[in-house]
């Protein structure tokens, strides 16, 4: 056996030895659960969550969507005018055509 093998047995067997906490002394009481909460539940809103950037970056998602739809409805639009325009251009040769 090694040397890290002993200690490592030793360790454990210390270990196992060794007295356990109360089960009920790691539970807190039910007041004092409360208070801890609203201590953290203050603290997070008083500016827990990076002085307000996740607020931010919400927001900035929100106006780029806003941007990127505009966008896209003004294409659209734009592709719309030009396909009516290349319809009444081709229709009116095909006019002038049967009139000669």
């Amino acid at each position: 056996m090694s040397n890290l093998d002993q200690q490592l047995e030793r360790l454990l067997r210390s270990a196992s030895a060794a007295s356990r906490p109360a089960e009920s002394a790691a539970e807190l009481p039910f007041p004092a659960q409360a208070r801890v909460l609203a201590a953290w539940r203050a603290s997070r809103a008083e500016g827990g969550d990076l002085f307000g950037l996740i607020r931010c970056f919400r927001l900035g998602l929100a106006c780029a969507c806003a941007v990127a739809m505009i966008a896209i409805g003004a294409s659209w639009h734009g592709v719309q005018s030009e396909t009516a325009d290349e319809m009444i251009l081709s229709n009116a040769r095909a006019d002038v055509a049967m009139l000669q």
